[in-house]
């Protein structure tokens, strides 16, 4: 599972591997996040993508609809 903290600013990341181990946990500026998103998504290729509601869920959010998520 990869999620998502979405922020005006920054959005943290984590990728889970199972219940409780995270593989990989990042804060991200707003500015790069599209691209780690996808970068992250190449690698570990996770089933779900799960996103919070907070600030700046809806601007996050169509930024996920425009990543190309499969190379």
């Amino acid at each position: 599972m990869l999620a998502v903290d979405p922020g005006r600013s920054k959005c943290g990341v984590a990728v889970l591997q199972g219940i409780d181990a995270i593989a990989y946990r990042e804060v991200i500026p707003r500015e790069e996040f599209s691209e780690r998103f996808r970068d992250l998504y190449d690698r570990y290729r996770p089933q779900t993508v799960v996103m919070g509601d907070s600030t700046g869920s809806g601007e996050v959010a169509e930024i996920l609809a425009r990543v190309p998520r499969v190379s």
